[in-house]
């Protein structure tokens, strides 16, 4: 589909989403509003790829009223909560923030050796027969001592380091996530 479900509501085209079986953990009621335009407030839990839309749809069809969603606040996903969240005016330099590893978590770990570790972090394309067998496209990059080092791609012969991370200097694209080469 060349246009999200998303764009196209919000442009105001008309939908046919196509139907796929989601999960639906749980759905609560928060507030009931009636009156001439009644309102209700849900609390949906549910997994990825579900269309809130379509459920504010099907509830609406079931009880044979027409429904649309209003207003929609994402307050959870891939692990992080909204309440942990910071306002961009609120971060100063003491502002705790996530270590860029949580956020990549859902991509598989790589342990190089300290040999190999060294040439990632020079930037230099590693050659699959130094790796064990990889069947992912993108992987976190690990010494063996566990430090993290950055993120690699995976080309048909290489591995391509993308960004590493420098713990006093933060994340480049130059590879300089531990010592220089002389």
């Amino acid at each position: 589909m060349a246009n999200s479900l998303y764009d196209l509501a919000r442009s105001g085209q008309p939908i046919t989403a196509p139907s796929r079986t989601v999960t639906v953990y749980s759905i609560a009621i928060l507030n009931w509003t009636p009156g001439d335009h009644p309102e209700l407030d849900l609390e949906i839990s549910c997994g990825s790829g579900t269309y809130v839309r379509s459920i504010a749809r099907d509830l609406g069809y079931a009880l044979h009223t027409g429904a649309t969603l209003a207003a929609l606040e994402r307050t959870a996903s891939s692990g992080f909560i909204l309440s942990d969240s910071h306002l961009l005016e609120q971060v100063t330099i003491a502002t705790p923030l996530i270590h860029p590893e949580q956020v990549l978590q859902h991509h598989p770990k790589l342990t190089l050796t300290d040999a190999i570790a060294k040439r990632y972090c020079w930037g230099q394309k590693i050659a699959l027969v130094d790796l064990p067998p990889l069947t992912e496209p993108l992987y976190r990059i690990h010494r063996e001592s566990g430090e993290f080092l950055g993120m690699a791609t995976m080309t048909p012969k290489f591995y391509d380091p993308k960004w590493s991370m420098n713990p006093n200097r933060g994340f480049n694209r130059s590879g300089e996530c531990g010592e220089t080469p002389k």
